[in-house]
């Protein structure tokens, strides 16, 4: 393989894999957006347990771990426990924490707590694709004018 055709594959992969990020960064913002739609009803929910869930990846011989809260709130009369999808650091979570969640009224069990981290998750693979789209890009400048 040649140097022009191993840089044209870099080129495309860093580009590639720019518009994943992209795409997944779009998709955690519609359902930000979904959720912030659709549960409009404020209650105060405790957390009542941490759940631990770990993950072992075998390229790198590391184990993960996240803690998912589970929480309990009341609405309408009815007690409900849901854990929360999205997991952090143990330390974010400690039992009896009050949290407030805002409810969608017409499924109890759905929630929003918009103070969770999948803002920020969001953020992250946008400016990570970002980066990686700029850098194809950039290549491919760069590689026109060396390689002519």
């Amino acid at each position: 393989m040649t140097g022009s055709k191993i840089i044209m594959c870099v080129e495309i992969g860093l580009m590639f894999l720019g518009l994943i990020f992209l795409g997944i960064s779009i998709g955690v913002n519609r359902m930000i957006a979904h959720k912030a739609g659709v549960c409009t009803y404020d209650v105060s929910a405790t957390v009542i347990a941490v759940n631990e869930s770990s993950s072992y990846n075998s390229m790198d011989h590391m184990t993960r771990v996240s803690w998912y809260p589970v929480y309990e709130y009341t609405i309408s009369g009815k007690t409900v426990r849901a854990v929360s999808k999205v997991g952090g650091m143990k330390s974010s979570f400690q039992v009896g924490q009050k949290v407030n969640l805002k409810i969608n009224p017409q499924n109890v069990e759905e929630f929003y707590n918009e103070n969770d981290q999948t803002s920020l998750l969001q953020m992250v693979f946008g400016i990570v694709g970002l980066v990686l789209l700029a850098a194809g890009v950039v290549t491919v400048f760069v590689s026109k004018k060396i390689l002519g």
